[in-house]
């Protein structure tokens, strides 16, 4: 904003006609000395602007390597935030330090989503195991059906309980026979 503030000042200079040559130059040096350290201050802001954002692309780049994931999540978002209260810097400038900062917190995120899947997957595993197991405890039951109904059946048939009782196959777990 301030520098279109000093283009704009420097085209309406050029703008104002007719002016001595004397007057002219007077005024134009009187006018970019102004510029020069209205400048000055701008630049010495955006250096300090570009190196604070070089130390949070470094502390980014740091996180990514800590091993305590908590904390590199919590320092990643805290860095984020800073990031945002940092001044204006130039464009080409801030793109480049933009793209490395967020390559960085990108990465650190990227462990977080690599765990969660991890863990999603280990449960969904988990999940699965236990069907299997509940799947092959209900294959057993009608087993045990077959010898509850030869029990019933011994005394009006006993051929016939007989036949149930020695079915092949397993039982449920816990059952004594």
């Amino acid at each position: 904003m301030v520098q279109k503030t000093l283009d704009t000042a420097r085209a309406a200079f050029n703008e104002i006609k007719p002016v001595d040559r004397k007057g002219e130059r007077k005024s134009r040096k009187a006018l970019k000395t102004v510029c020069d350290r209205i400048y000055g201050h701008i630049k010495a802001e955006y250096e300090r602007n570009i190196s604070r954002k070089k130390e949070l692309v470094a502390q980014a780049k740091m996180f990514v390597e800590l091993e305590d994931l908590g904390e590199a999540i919590q320092g990643a978002k805290s860095i984020q935030r800073e990031w945002k209260d940092v001044g204006i810097t130039p464009v080409q400038v801030d793109r480049r330090l933009w793209k490395e900062f967020r390559g960085a917190c990108d990465a650190v995120f990227g462990r977080l989503d690599d765990e969660r899947k991890q863990r999603n997957a280990e449960k969904n595993a988990r999940a699965e195991q236990a069907k299997q197991r509940a799947q092959k405890e209900r294959e057993r039951w009608p087993r045990l059906l077959d010898r509850m109904q030869a029990c019933a059946l011994k005394a009006a048939d006993a051929e016939k309980a007989a036949e149930l009782w020695d079915k092949e196959g397993p039982i449920p777990h816990g059952v004594e026979t």
